[in-house]
């Protein structure tokens, strides 16, 4: 038999221990083990005397703390299947919903991108990761056609709020210019007057209303034109009046 000081042998089981648990078949590991001892590290029944106690306490130590390991890992492994699932349905939902969406780090690098947002500015999650937002997001007020800076020092200032809060227009890679709405919220929180706490990073999500937009300002010329014509038709009769 090998030597009566089990103790490195019984500790080279905890990793199928382990293992067994974190696929599923923690008991089956279990006993395989305790198997595995009985046979092989401690000597037959009918050879155990007071001498070879300590072994068999040992194989039973060993069999304790192996449940509390399954139990343990059991737990863990359940409690990373449920956060997958959820990050795996956040996934889902993120890509299906209508707005884009970009989240970056405390640093404003990008560091995701569902479908739409890598459809409306032109890039892909991959080529867009770890870049600045300002040089993925290159915006400008849709009117004046003045730069709206998008950078982590801006957002968190106090006129971040006012900046981010009317439609801006996106300059895309191609050349195509699209008109959108958004909202920003910090990956962190707010203060008592607004500002950013503790900020990972942001999330900001928007979405294309460039047919609204342009309806909007032919609409506001349409009514101009039909105001202007009106002071002038008031003054034709008021001339001919006088």
């Amino acid at each position: 038999f090998p030597s009566h000081d089990t103790r490195p042998s019984f500790i080279l089981f905890y990793p199928m221990v382990i293992l067994s648990s974190l696929y599923g078949y923690g008991w089956f590991g279990i006993v395989l083990s305790a198997f595995i001892i009985q046979v092989c590290f401690l000597p037959p029944k009918d050879q155990i005397l007071i001498k070879y106690l300590p072994g068999v306490i040992k194989q039973f130590v060993f069999i304790g703390s192996s449940l509390m390991i399954h139990s343990l890992t059991a737990a863990l492994s359940h409690t990373l299947q449920h956060s997958q699932k959820v990050e795996n349905r956040l996934q889902i939902t993120l890509d299906s919903i209508g707005d884009a969406v970009v989240s970056t780090d405390k640093e404003g690098r990008v560091d995701f991108m569902n479908p739409m947002a890598e459809s409306l500015t032109e890039w892909s999650t991959d080529q867009a990761s770890g870049k600045p937002l300002t040089e993925i997001l290159c915006v400008v007020d849709p009117l004046l056609r003045i730069p709206i800076d998008l950078s982590m020092k801006a957002i968190q200032s106090d006129q971040s709020e006012s900046i981010l809060k009317h439609q801006m227009l996106v300059l895309e890679k191609s050349g195509k210019e699209t008109v959108i709405e958004d909202s920003l919220a910090p990956i962190g929180g707010r203060g008592s007057h607004g500002e950013f706490v503790n900020t990972e990073g942001i999330v900001l999500a928007f979405r294309d209303v460039s047919e609204k937009f342009y309806k909007q300002l032919e609409l506001e010329k349409v009514l101009q034109n039909l105001q202007e014509s009106q002071e002038k038709f008031e003054k034709v009769i008021q001339n001919a009046l006088s």
